[in-house]
């Protein structure tokens, strides 16, 4: 049965949905049959950052019971499947987030990884995906208002007793304010990788590709196969894995 892992985070814009969408992309890249959801059910992003926002079925439509997952189960020219959520308005409005876990349950045993892209925040539609999950990784970038909101949202992981594996650096600097040593040390937490601040991330998002799709040999894409490969207990090394 595959697990189910929810990228989360406490602020809005700190890369989740780049984390997840790179892990998934990396795992193709492995021979790997990941998943990726949008669960942020009034905010998505994940079908508007793989350069399709607006499809005829999506999540919402299956938590409404008009169809099946597999109608709106997508796959990127990378490789991977997606299920995306409305960007409509009225969609939104209605949308039923306590249901994910249902959506969640039918993709079990088509893949080898479920990655579930997590609103910002600690309301019942985080709550709702937290629950749906079996693990959790936080993502946050190295300043301290993102480290701080980061650590409540892995308490409410904690809360819900879900497996927080670790905590992704996101747009790291030479200038920036936290080391990844004080974000350890801040969330008590292991620091899964650092993920760098790269011009490759910037040209990929403009061309609606992962940046391990896109540019593969970039130091972001060897990052994020890194963490790839951790998460599924392999090891990734030198550009082989």
């Amino acid at each position: 049965m595959t697990k189910v892992v929810a990228v989360i985070s406490g602020k809005g814009g700190v890369g989740k949905t780049t984390v997840a969408v790179n892990i998934a992309a990396a795992l193709v890249g492995f021979g790997r049959l990941p998943v990726v959801v949008d669960g942020d059910l009034h905010s998505p992003n994940v079908g508007m950052q793989l350069g399709s926002p607006s499809l005829p079925v999506t999540i919402n439509q299956v938590l409404d019971g008009e169809h099946p997952v597999s109608s709106a189960m997508y796959l990127h020219p990378s490789g991977i499947r997606v299920v995306p959520a409305s960007i409509s308005f009225h969609d939104a409005k209605k949308a039923r987030h306590e249901d994910v876990h249902i959506v969640v349950d039918s993709l079990r045993n088509g893949s080898d990884l479920t990655l579930l892209d997590c609103p910002a925040g600690l309301g019942k539609e985080v709550r709702s995906v937290i629950a749906a999950s079996d693990a959790v990784i936080a993502v946050t970038t190295p300043d301290l208002v993102a480290v701080t909101d980061v650590i409540k949202s892995v308490q409410l992981a904690k809360d819900l007793h879900k497996d927080v594996l670790g905590v992704v650096v996101n747009q790291l600097t030479p200038e920036s304010e936290l080391s990844m040593t004080n974000i350890a040390t801040l969330t008590g937490l292991p620091v899964l990788t650092g993920i760098p601040h790269d011009a490759a991330i910037l040209e990929s998002l403009k061309i609606r590709h992962p940046v391990v799709f896109s540019h593969p040999e970039s130091i972001s894409a060897i990052r994020f196969k890194e963490l790839a490969a951790l998460l599924v207990g392999d090891k990734y090394e030198c550009g082989f894995h």
